[in-house]
């Protein structure tokens, strides 16, 4: 939902490096994962959301775990069809949001890749 409201990159990723820092500092004892932002589709409600600009805050997000030292998860590989979109069936009627198909395919992911990606640190 944040990425299309005219937020910057770079306001985005100030901003989630201090949910970041909220989150270390309640539970330090915690292995941060972040997630990539996942694909819209084709037809959505929200136009100025589109593959190249989750594309880019993907990147940005990639950048700032490596800057970080935290291990990101590209679950969007599994989410997007070759030309960045979601694959059919995988979002609700407005396009953005994850159906109950792609949350099961995102959660399937997770559980079968996080535990990799945890211990391989960009």
């Amino acid at each position: 939902n944040n990425i299309g409201g005219g937020r910057s990159v770079e306001t985005f990723i100030a901003s989630y490096r201090q949910a970041i820092a909220a989150i270390e500092d309640a539970w330090p004892y915690g292995d941060i994962i972040v997630n990539s932002i996942p694909p819209v589709a084709r037809y959505s409600s929200y136009g100025n959301v589109t593959p190249e600009k989750v594309q880019e805050y993907n990147e940005a997000l990639l950048a700032m775990c490596r800057e970080d030292g935290l291990a990101f998860l590209d679950s969007a590989e599994v989410l997007a069809d070759e030309e960045g979109y979601a694959q059919d069936g995988y979002t609700i009627e407005d396009g953005l949001h994850l159906s109950e198909e792609g949350l099961r395919v995102l959660v399937d992911y997770v559980r079968t890749h996080a535990y990799e990606t945890k211990d391989r640190r960009p």
